[in-house]
């Protein structure tokens, strides 16, 4: 992101001495439900949008703003998502700061996606379940804005379900910890299970890349071929046998509940593949 004047203006006096800084982060949504994504020119990556809130700028207004500055997009803001405090960043020229993420979900209103300043190299919507290579920071917020009437998320409070929000954090009484070892497993670590959470809540909204592999996974459990399903799952998305069986239950709900005539009387809960298990006559298999 651009450094604003204000900050431009402190570091004068202050070096590169640790700022905390108001970060405000826009989780942008179109009718269709695909988010909004920018490829930055920093780093080539693909991100959300995100900026820094201008002295007296109320966050919400920083991130309408900071859409529409990057993404030519116009939005509303519906929600704060999250507020979280991030991690210290050391930049290359010394400089240290640590933001205070404020997350909006945002609702399109107006406006058509394309590169607006310097800070992106692409800008487009994504559906997602067809999301590009992201940090786990990004997919966490996509996944927890897609959750329809959510409270905010925040950490160092333990909830009713004794969820602590904050990520797992290192032993300071340990000499010998690695930090940035443990924080590169734990990143993918979450990023490997925010995408499958995402996969799971596709079942209900397919995008048009995978309503095809959808199709032809909806063929076998509706034959009650539950093996052979469980197969295809792996092969369509390349996710592991736990994933699977995973996405497997879940899609099987949702035929269930949806097109409950096309099912027999032991819909996918035994397979003709296993002991005992006979095949579900079924609309797709006649």
């Amino acid at each position: 992101m651009t450094t604003p004047e204000f900050i431009r203006q402190i570091r004068a006096s202050a070096g590169n001495q640790l700022l905390l800084l108001p970060g405000v982060t826009a989780i942008v949504f179109d009718d269709r439900g695909r988010v909004l994504l920018g490829r930055r020119s920093d780093t080539g990556r693909w991100s959300v949008v995100g900026g820094i809130a201008e002295p007296g700028e109320q966050p919400a207004v920083t991130a309408v703003r900071e859409v529409y500055e990057e993404t030519a997009v116009h939005c509303v803001p519906e929600r704060v998502v999250l507020v979280q405090m991030l991690e210290p960043i050391t930049y290359p020229n010394g400089d240290v700061c640590q933001f205070q993420d404020i997350t909006f979900r945002c609702r399109a209103t107006g406006g058509e996606a394309r590169v607006n300043d310097s800070e992106s190299l692409e800008v487009g919507w994504f559906e997602v379940d067809a999301l590009p290579d992201l940090e786990p920071f990004a997919v966490d917020r996509i996944h927890r804005a897609r959750q329809e009437d959510a409270p905010t998320w925040f950490a160092g409070a333990a909830g009713p379900s004794g969820e602590q929000g904050a990520l797992p954090e290192e032993d300071p009484a340990d000499p010998l910890v690695e930090p940035a070892r443990i924080r590169a497993e734990r990143d993918a670590a979450l990023r490997d299970a925010a995408r499958l959470r995402l996969q799971v809540e596709s079942l209900t909204w397919p995008g048009e890349a995978t309503a095809a592999s959808w199709s032809r996974v909806d063929h076998l459990i509706l034959g009650g071929r539950r093996i052979q399903a469980v197969q295809k799952l792996r092969e369509e998305f390349g996710v592991g046998l736990r994933e699977a069986v995973e996405l497997l239950d879940n899609r099987a709900g949702l035929l269930r509940r949806e097109r409950p005539e096309d099912f027999g009387t032991d819909p996918l809960g035994r397979s003709g593949d296993e002991p005992g298990g006979q095949p579900a006559e079924t609309a797709a298999s006649r």
